[in-house]
């Protein structure tokens, strides 16, 4: 595809910073040096994103998210400026501005893509046919950002509506450390240094970051004291000052450090001189960090059944587990025998991910083009959003 008049509607962007931020951010970018035009419309206010062309509401976000008609005069004004030849609506669990724009570009019968960047709970799956939503059918082709969250998202729209799956960018290359270690300056024993383990994210319940240190408690208790282990935690978050207290009360900060928030530069050179990577969320409907971690060559530790599966070949790339227990079980595996952590090692600095920002670009640009056969046909996909019905 070439030379497609793009708009981004998203309820969430910069300068707030978060998965979907960065998704749509990057991909506008992408978009724009592959000689597309791009526009963006958010219900976020604040200065212009550079080489961005991005509408944003006069008001706060609460208030434009919580007045139908700032969402009609912002979607109506989006749409009115470009004429684009396809609008890509990304979603969440409460995203009422690019539900409102989708409908509008679908009653306007202007192609429409659809991007889901959360993993659904099962209590918030809800069947259009049986609720009095006022929006009516949304037209348009439909993706989410991972297997999981695909499959999350089925069940809301039937049986027979396709959901593809559009990856999150990411710049493996960039990731991607430009020289080698020697095998014996990782390997932990007698005069050796401590195995290195990583996280970042959100210091957030949702990252589960505190559950997180309770599995690295019992770890430290399960390792021999001759192997030392010493924890980064990269982020920063509304749950910071209490995980600080449980670091203090246990005696954990003395090799637990929780780094707060560091520009990617920082993250990278952490990450390499790292030897292990944690991913701790249950409902990671991608994991950003997890994957541009296994891009600077650490193996990946984490849980099934969320957005790592697409990424994380278990066995070569890093281990999966079930739950907590089988999280602590892997970590302690990992510590305690140095050549299985030197095997992963070795792949994920040998093997690039297999997923790329050049794939992610090529999926969405897959979605386009089904986008634009589906409103030619007029397919009438429904979409059943937990906070959609609000939206009138």
């Amino acid at each position: 595809m070439c030379g497609v008049r793009i708009l981004h509607v998203t309820d969430s962007f910069a300068p707030k910073v978060g998965g979907i931020e960065h998704q749509v951010e990057s991909l506008a970018r992408h978009q724009l040096a592959g000689g597309h035009e791009v526009g963006v419309v958010t219900a976020v206010p604040g200065d212009d994103v550079a080489e961005l062309a991005v509408l944003r509401p006069p008001g706060s976000r609460v208030r434009t998210s919580g007045s139908p008609r700032q969402l009609r005069l912002l979607s109506r004004a989006a749409l009115g400026v470009g004429g684009f030849d396809v609008v890509h609506a990304h979603l969440s669990l409460a995203s009422p501005l690019a539900v409102h724009t989708a409908r509008y570009a679908s009653r306007h019968h202007v192609p429409l893509a659809v991007t889901v960047h959360s993993v659904w709970p099962p209590r918030a799956v809800l069947r259009v046919a049986n609720l009095p939503y006022w929006f009516g059918p949304i037209r348009g082709a439909w993706s989410a950002v991972s297997a999981a969250a695909a499959d999350s998202v089925r069940p809301s729209l039937g049986p027979d509506v396709r959901v593809d799956v559009v990856p999150n960018i990411v710049d493996t290359t960039w990731w991607h450390p430009q020289d080698r270690w020697p095998a014996a300056d990782r390997t932990p024993g007698a005069g050796r240094r401590p195995v290195h383990v990583v996280t970042v994210g959100r210091l957030a319940r949702r990252k589960r970051v505190q559950p997180f240190l309770r599995v690295l408690r019992e770890v430290r208790h399960r390792t021999p004291a001759e192997i030392g282990i010493r924890v980064t935690v990269i982020g920063d978050g509304p749950q910071r000052i209490q995980l600080a207290a449980m670091l203090r009360e246990t005696g954990m900060d003395a090799w637990v450090e929780l780094a707060g928030q560091l520009d990617p530069l920082d993250i990278r050179a952490v990450l390499h001189e790292a030897d292990l990577f944690v991913a701790p969320a249950r409902r990671e409907s991608f994991g950003i960090a997890a994957l541009e971690a296994r891009a600077a060559g650490l193996p990946v530790l984490g849980l099934r059944g969320n957005g790592l599966s697409d990424f994380i070949a278990e066995g070569k790339e890093g281990l999966l587990a079930d739950d907590d227990a089988g999280l602590a079980d892997a970590l302690v595996e990992l510590l305690t025998e140095p050549e299985l952590r030197a095997e992963l090692r070795a792949f994920t600095l040998s093997h690039p991910p297999r997923l790329s920002a050049g794939d992610a670009v090529l999926a969405a640009d897959e979605l386009y083009e089904r986008a634009l056969g589906s409103a030619a046909r007029g397919d009438a996909l429904a979409v059943a959003s937990p906070v959609s019905s609000s939206v009138p």
